[in-house]
């Protein structure tokens, strides 16, 4: 990393000093346009450089395109690009020297239609040559090449006369898996002309539309109910920062209900009232996928955080609930009450963030929220107050007693079970030491058959109490369900030993032992194991 504030020193100390370390890697920030002629130095200088980040204040973009447009064949990988300048032409055609880029990222410029245009004009370019080198690799039996993966158009000024350009760049590009246009001017037709171009996408698994000036109350967010109808691959969607309102809500809320694919939604500061809220409460009674959910900073009251609690009590794939609201006025302790009451239910939910201007007496909601951590195995973080609340390092207490216990809890059953195969072995006439026991009748009497058959009989009464003392609770089932490590073979057979041991279970019971092991499919796992348990779980009824 170099960075100065003015070129105090030469090229000569720069070349004898660092770059000898300089292997593939660069970040300049400079604030002096005379250092320019430093970084096109450095650009000449490094032929292995993979990664260049440039950061001005001042200066041109000239620069750029002089080497960019070089004969030299670059193996740049990621090119990021800011600063606060007005570039009024992108040079051309720039990228064509770069035919392994990944990564293209421009912040904080003001880009005019004639520079956005030649921009979107080198993408193309630059996908279409990659798009022929990767046939012809294929053909060869090569390697696969590097192809444009991630395109971040950060406050750049974009506005509607820019989207044309960018909706046919986007279309060229197939293999876009991460688009960033946040904090630009892009209104809902503008937005229209971008989800158009990647609503059938097989590869766009991130995009960012927030801190724009969408506005469902100017026309429906239509667009953004087939974006996530239509992109099976789209994962993370932000609309923060925009007025999606009760109009946008309702209707976001509604396709979310049968989707099976999107996992994270930002929808922070959207001017959501307590209609949107309990339209989102009712979405989570139905979905199946969504696993974040941030709705803070919007204007919902206790109606809508109610809503919301009801939809978590029928809810098991939801794992973190970012609900920060300051508005004043609300029923606080009402809220965390309720939240509370459904998280006994609840058994996904792993953190909880629902700070406020909480201004009221806290004991009636502290004491639900001690109720609801006595039932609930799988809330990890639940903050309710900032700063150094007395109450808040209650509630960390309270998470940490809990885990403690469901640790201690686990380390007991396996002490029983591990005296359960001591007895066994004992019974079955082996010593624990690996030789045998004497029969009963062997030079003894009928006495002492009576007596075997009496401790057998007090073995059997010691296996009936230890099977009562050791019958699991179906939460806590779902919770060793969802922490167990699966790549564990060992683990893994004592699950399905207590699952069988336990049962039979009950239909709903083993529903949400299913919905537990469906949550742990989408990570990283030991397949094997997984399908071993649910064979277990499947014969547990």
């Amino acid at each position: 990393a170099i960075t100065t504030a003015s070129p105090s020193f030469s090229m000569t100390t720069l070349h004898r000093d660092v770059v000898q370390g300089i292997d593939d890697d660069v970040h300049i920030e400079a604030e002096d346009a005379s250092f320019l002629d430093l970084r096109v130095w450095l650009l000449h200088s490094l032929p292995t450089l993979k990664r260049l980040s440039l950061s001005t204040r001042v200066g041109s973009l000239g620069f750029v395109g002089d080497i960019l447009n070089s004969k030299k064949q670059l193996k740049l990988e990621a090119l990021h690009l800011r600063g606060g300048e007005k570039i009024e032409a992108w040079p051309k055609p720039a990228l064509l020297a770069c035919s392994g880029m990944e990564t293209l990222e421009l912040k904080d410029m003001i880009l005019s239609q004639e520079a956005m245009s030649g921009l979107c004009t080198s993408i193309q370019e630059l996908a279409v040559m990659q798009r022929l080198q990767r046939v012809g690799v294929a053909a060869q039996g090569m390697v696969k090449i590097n192809i444009l993966t991630e395109l971040t158009l950060e406050c750049c000024s974009l506005q509607e006369e820019h989207m044309p350009d960018l909706a046919d760049a986007l279309r060229c590009c197939e293999a876009v898996s991460r688009l960033n246009l946040k904090g630009n001017c892009i209104m809902n037709e503008g937005a229209k002309m971008v989800v158009s171009a990647v609503k059938e996408s097989t590869s766009l698994q991130t995009l960012d539309l927030s801190h724009n000036l969408l506005d469902a109350d100017d026309s429906p967010f239509d667009f953004i109910e087939e974006l996530i109808q239509d992109c099976p691959s789209l994962l993370t969607l932000s609309l923060s920062g925009n007025m999606v309102c009760t109009a946008g809500a309702l209707g976001i809320a509604r396709v979310l209900e049968t989707d099976d694919h999107l996992e994270k939604l930002f929808l922070e500061d959207s001017m959501i009232t307590d209609e949107g809220a309990t339209a989102f409460g009712t979405m989570l009674m139905y979905n199946r996928k969504l696993s974040y959910l941030n709705l803070s900073s919007n204007s919902i009251t206790t109606a809508g955080v109610k809503g919301i609690a009801e939809g978590l009590k029928r809810n098991w794939t939801l794992q973190e609930l970012q609900l920060y609201l300051p508005l004043a006025g609300r029923e606080e302790v009402a809220e965390i009450t309720a939240v509370a009451n459904a998280l006994q239910r609840n058994e996904g939910l792993e953190v909880l963030v629902m700070t406020g201007r909480f201004q009221q007496n806290y004991e009636p909601a502290l004491e639900a929220v001690k109720h609801c951590l006595a039932k609930n195995f799988t809330l990890r973080s639940m903050v309710l107050f900032e700063g150094d609340s007395p109450h808040q390092k209650t509630i960390d207490a309270l998470l940490w007693l809990g885990e403690h216990r469901t640790t201690a809890h686990s380390a007991r059953i396996d002490m029983m079970e591990r005296r359960k195969r001591v007895e066994t072995i004992a019974n079955s006439g082996h010593s624990i030491h690996g030789g045998t026991s004497s029969p009963a009748g062997r030079g003894g009497s009928g006495g002492g058959s009576g007596g075997k058959r009496s401790r057998e009989e007090d073995n059997n009464k010691d296996k009936d109490k230890d099977n009562n003392i050791n019958k699991l609770d179906p939460q806590l089932m779902v919770k060793r369900l969802l922490l167990a490590d699966l790549d564990n073979t060992r683990k893994c057979e004592q699950l399905v030993v207590d699952l069988q041991r336990n049962g039979p279970w009950a239909q709903e019971d083993v529903v949400r032992f299913v919905s537990a092991l469906q949550q742990r499919a989408g990570r990283k796992c030991n397949g094997q194991n997984l399908n071993l348990l649910l064979c277990a779980v499947s014969k547990a009824v």
